[in-house]
């Protein structure tokens, strides 16, 4: 054992001792592992521990491969980013004023559907993405379009709805025969309901005095592509590793993702984007029943670092220690 392995497996098990965390975590500096390990339980009922191959939900991590999939289709000259979305949905308020650059920004004004109180009522339920566009189309804008970042899912349900449109093809065969398969991202998928497979996990939340009980019941199709993938440490690293070089975007292309579409706003295409004392930081969270997740790149010395976790508990202060952490020592 190296000494940085030995100073990651150290934290990481003062780590779990205090916070009780159960997950993977992944360092990379480019295609280079730096640590990787699992700790927790995958399934507390049956006494699963994790493993490098557990799959997990993944959360908001899914918007960088739906904002990337329209980058891309905007290469091959199949749409514009500045396309006004009442062209694909007429039924949209105020659509002929939002453009597709809008949605991927989260600079539209739409209201986030999952920020419907009621939500508790259907989230158990399998929707369509048709029926979670009824839910915010008529709804009024939050700001005029352009004008203000409010992050909301229901941007990239549209972007999702986009892409099956233009491609012909359902989002998840799209996502699969575009994307994944050519990356070789066997062990991530859009998730449908009731699937079930052997490295799948079992999802967990905190009761009131901080005990791990299971979490409710939730519908993928709710999430639709602002979150319904389940993918695995390993996989990620692949996509890391694909938006590094122009093995999927080309390189003007890829920047448009890191740049904030306004000046007071945190967010790209898919990314938030944050400027550290290690040079620029693309990163998204992905916090949804039963699971958290943070994707963390630095742009300028190729620092990767990956958690996931099957317990709805924020993830973001064990990551940022990490790449600090893996910055002392690369």
């Amino acid at each position: 054992m190296t000494h940085h392995t030995e100073a990651f497996t150290q934290f990481l098990h003062d780590y779990e001792r205090r916070h009780g965390f159960a997950g993977t975590v992944s360092v990379s500096r480019h295609d280079e592992i730096i640590f990787s390990q699992s700790c927790g339980m995958a399934n507390d009922e049956r006494g699963i521990l994790h493993s490098p191959s557990s799959m997990f939900r993944i959360g908001s991590i899914t918007k960088s491969f739906t904002a990337a999939s329209v980058l891309r289709l905007a290469d091959q000259g199949q749409l514009s980013l500045d396309d006004a979305i009442g062209d694909y949905f007429p039924s949209q308020r105020s659509g002929e004023r939002i453009t597709l650059g809008h949605l991927l920004s989260h600079t539209s004004g739409i209201v986030n559907y999952t920020d419907d109180p009621l939500m508790r009522e259907w989230a158990s339920m399998t929707s369509t993405p048709e029926e979670i566009f009824d839910r915010f189309a008529i709804v009024e804008l939050l700001s005029p379009p352009g004008s203000a970042f409010h992050y909301s899912n229901s941007n990239y349900v549209l972007l999702g709805m986009l892409i099956e449109r233009i491609s012909g093809q359902p989002y998840a065969q799209f996502l699969r025969s575009a994307v994944l398969a050519p990356l070789g991202m066997q062990d991530t998928q859009v998730e449908t309901p009731g699937f079930m497979a052997e490295n799948r996990l079992c999802g967990y939340e905190l009761d009131a005095s901080g005990a791990v009980i299971p979490a409710p019941l939730f519908d993928p199709t709710q999430a639709y592509a602002a979150g319904n993938l389940l993918s695995t440490a390993h996989d990620l690293r692949l996509w890391d590793r694909a938006l590094r070089s122009d093995q999927f975007l080309a390189p003007d292309l890829a920047s448009r993702m890191y740049k904030p579409a306004l000046a007071q706003s945190p967010y790209g295409f898919g990314w938030f984007v944050q400027d550290t004392p290690f040079g620029r930081a693309v990163l998204h969270g992905g916090g949804i029943t039963g699971y958290a997740s943070m994707f963390l790149r630095f742009l300028d010395t190729g620092i990767t670092v990956i958690v996931l976790s099957n317990v709805s508990r924020d993830v973001s202060e064990l990551s940022k220690q990490l790449a600090i952490l893996a910055h002392q020592v690369a």
